[in-house]
């Protein structure tokens, strides 16, 4: 009998080198026969199709490589090329709460991979939160222990500006607070406030009760963040009231005189409404030329109102002047020649003769007369006594007199009659 011997079992040795990042392509495998014949050896990997000891170039997976020998022997063995998880980059942004602020912050993580991850960004800070960023896009880039990277863009926002509608109300009126600045706001982040000292803030979006002025206007939003601007409020020129024959007039007891007013800046029409202390003392009220008399001195205020309503005042003073000009004549000669016929009472219109007596010079009443105006010949005397004309001499009179502003006065004096 004859005995053949067989030859021991080829047997296979690998070793591997996994890929580094995930889907890459640099993993390695390697196969060692023993037991092969050492000459020739030939290696198929599948699905690669490389033909040596080491396949290269290998991504994660499983690979199967098959020996034969140069006496047809053959060896399989498989092995697996494994890589790290992928990689995965999160950010967490704190945005800008206001405008063109540089207050935003943005943290990446990255996971997966082998993990030691470093940090770089476009900014080119390398730690793994930055802070103090305006708004913008800002490229993260990590990259783990085995020299993997990621990267990934992270947008810090910001609200728009305030941005508001601004309308300036001018006064209606020189030296009014009806001014007012109405505020239509839009960007930042509602609701608003508004001030006007940066301190005190309120609700309301129109801004009253001004003055012609400058103006520092501020707006806050639900973030606090500020828009400030100046504003002007703007009034007309004073109207202005003025009397061209200036404001303190005279006229004698008795007088009267015409006022007038000169306006000017007045908003459109106007019109004047004249105030007297007392009434009787100016033909009227609501004209432009009221004549105004009065028995003693008197201040009148006028006041000017124009289209919008616009006012303001000026006082005019009234001077009386008060000469209590009474007088009777010395002598009289009543021949009815139509001249100084009669003994009259003369003076300032207006004056009243409450009584006017006449005596001869032993004292007897010849003529008496009363209740009447200064300057009447009605009432005077024409020389006669009963019907009698009466001789030439001196008489002798006592007169009583009330002025038009009510004051009285005496006087006696003495008339020589001249035939």
């Amino acid at each position: 009998e004859l005995f053949l011997p067989e030859p021991p079992a080829i047997t296979l040795e690998t070793s591997i080198s996994d890929v580094l990042c995930f889907a890459g392509t640099d993993g390695i495998a390697s196969v060692v026969a023993v037991n092969a014949a050492v000459n020739p050896v030939t290696y198929l990997w599948t699905p690669t199709g490389q033909n040596t000891a080491t396949a290269t170039g290998l991504s994660a997976g499983f690979y199967t490589v098959e020996l034969v020998d140069d006496r047809g022997c053959t060896a399989e063995a498989t092995v697996q090329i494994q890589q790290p998880g992928p990689l995965d980059l999160e950010f967490e942004i704190e945005p800008n709460i206001c405008f063109s602020e540089a207050e935003g912050s943005i943290l990446a993580t990255a996971d997966g991979g082998v993990g030691g991850f470093g940090y770089n960004w476009s900014n080119g800070d390398t730690t793994q939160q930055i802070g103090n960023l305006p708004s913008g896009t800002y490229v993260a880039t990590a990259t783990d222990a085995n020299g993997c990277t990621i990267f990934d863009t992270a947008y810090v926002d910001q609200p728009g500006p305030i941005n508001p509608i601004v309308e300036e109300l001018d006064v209606d009126c020189f030296g009014s607070r009806n001014g007012r600045i109405e505020l239509e706001p839009t960007g930042g982040t509602p609701p608003f406030v508004y001030s006007l000292d940066g301190v005190n803030y309120g609700g309301s979006s129109t801004l009253i009760g001004l003055k012609a002025g400058e103006y520092t206007v501020y707006i806050q939003d639900a973030n606090d963040c500020l828009w400030i601007e100046e504003a002007i409020i703007n009034e007309p020129p004073a109207i202005d009231l003025a009397f061209p024959d200036g404001d303190i007039l005279t006229i004698e007891l008795g007088d009267s005189i015409m006022l007038n007013a000169l306006v000017t800046n007045a908003q459109g029409n106007y019109e004047l409404f004249w105030e007297a202390p007392y009434e009787g003392t100016l033909s009227c009220n609501y004209c432009y030329n009221p004549v105004a008399n009065s028995n003693s001195t008197i201040m009148y205020q006028v006041f000017v109102t124009d289209d919008l309503g616009c006012t303001t005042s000026a006082f005019i003073t009234l001077q009386v002047l008060k000469e209590r000009k009474v007088y009777v004549p010395t002598g009289f000669t009543p021949n009815n020649d139509g001249m100084n016929d009669l003994l009259l009472v003369l003076g300032e219109a207006g004056t009243t003769i409450e009584r006017f007596q006449i005596f001869d010079r032993w004292g007897e009443l010849i003529f008496e007369r009363g209740d009447y105006q200064i300057n009447d010949p009605v009432f005077g005397w024409n020389g006669q006594f009963r019907g009698q004309d009466l001789n030439s001499g001196v008489y002798i009179w006592y007169l009583e007199v009330r002025y038009i502003d009510g004051v009285k006065e005496q006087f006696k004096g003495s008339s020589t009659l001249i035939r």
